[in-house]
């Protein structure tokens, strides 16, 4: 999604012999108007972040803070002396999919929010500070194998090309792009 973002804190990037160290931070990617179960997230595979099913992050193999990925959500907490360079990485390597192969082509707009996590001042003066992002994904349907929707009447379809579709399709059952005769 973002293989070329970068980050940047003035207070969080001098600490740590000018490495940064991102404490507390929190990385948060999610749909903008809200989240959804068809939102999928994960990270690209080959790259260096792996997410273990025991709710660590690593990259490179080290162990760099913890995640949670579900309905339509991902997060990262980072680790003490996590690097600006590591939390870019992660940044890089976060991947989406809308996982509705019914939905005509349309998009979406995805929401990154970047917090220092710096409750406590260890990370300079003030409060917690945001960074936000907003990124619009075109969304392009791949394929044709929906189920439709059962509505009302229960009917057998017979599909152009003169097969036939066993099961509970019903009469006023639709999907844009699926011809069908009805006797």
């Amino acid at each position: 999604l973002a293989p070329g973002g970068s980050i940047t804190d003035p207070e969080v990037t001098k600490m740590n012999g000018n490495n940064g160290n991102w404490k507390d931070a929190t990385l948060v990617v999610e749909r903008k108007d809200g989240a959804s179960a068809v939102d999928v997230f994960g990270v690209a595979a080959g790259s260096d972040v792996e997410l273990r099913a025991d709710g660590k992050v690593y990259v490179n193999g080290a162990e760099v803070g913890k995640y949670t990925n579900g309905s339509g959500k991902l997060s990262f907490t980072f680790n003490d002396l996590v690097t600006t360079d590591t939390v870019e990485t992660v940044l890089n390597s976060i991947t989406y999919t809308y996982d509705n192969d019914c939905s005509p082509d349309s998009s979406i707009t995805l929401s990154y929010t970047l917090s220092d996590g710096n409750t406590d001042g260890f990370q300079g003066a003030g409060n917690v500070k945001y960074a936000h992002f907003d990124q619009e994904v075109t969304i392009h349907r791949v394929s044709d194998q929906c189920t439709p929707d059962d509505d009302v009447n229960q009917v057998e379809i017979k599909w152009v090309g003169g097969s036939t579709c066993g099961g509970n399709v019903l009469e006023n059952d639709s999907h844009p792009d699926i011809q069908r005769n009805f006797d």
